[in-house]
């Protein structure tokens, strides 16, 4: 949250950032950045921001979104929900969301993990708030280049992607990142 990311600018040479990709949670990570630069007297350029996302391949966007939320909203009930913009009418849904996030043998042993993540976000009347601020960096290879680009405007250059599924998913993710979405970007 706001409060980890201005600690990390005022101690850290860097941080990687999962805090909601909507672009009030930007401006809001940026400002805390900016504040925790301000605070210990150092230059943004001393410091490095790594935005951290999911990447899902699919034949469509619309497919994509049947199969995954796009990232892992478990980061907003870690700790306190002051600062990350959850709106009062979501948080006991949010909380219910994320109960057993921690639970290796109810959510990380479960390849279908995102797909159920979809479903449960739905019956908890989540999902389209937490699409809103999903990095939405799925679909097509030419749609995640697109998004990409989209964020490289904004001066959003550098990023860790969360690569999930099985390991032979992975390397078929990696493959399709190198080969056909690296090429497309400027």
């Amino acid at each position: 949250g706001p409060r980890t990311l201005q600690m990390a600018a005022e101690v850290a040479d860097g941080v990687i950032a999962f805090v909601g990709f909507a672009d009030d949670d930007i401006v809001r990570a940026k400002r805390s950045i900016a504040e925790g630069l301000a605070a210990a007297g150092r230059a943004a350029e001393d410091f490095e921001v790594w935005w951290n996302a999911q990447i899902f391949f699919a034949s469509s966007i619309e497919e994509a979104m049947k199969n995954t939320l796009g990232w892992s909203p478990q980061w907003l009930t870690a700790g306190t929900l002051a600062g990350k913009a959850v709106p009062e009418e979501y948080r006991e849904a949010l909380y219910e969301m994320n109960a057993d996030t921690h639970d290796v043998g109810a959510v990380y042993k479960t390849l279908d993990r995102q797909r159920l993540l979809v479903e449960r976000a739905k019956q908890l009347g989540l999902y389209d708030w937490l699409i809103s601020r999903s990095p939405q960096l799925w679909g097509t290879p030419q749609d995640v280049a697109t998004r990409l680009e989209s964020y490289f405007d904004a001066g959003m250059t550098n990023w860790t992607i969360f690569v999930g599924g099985t390991e032979e998913d992975r390397f078929e993710f990696i493959d399709t990142l190198a080969s056909d979405v690296v090429p497309r970007l400027g």
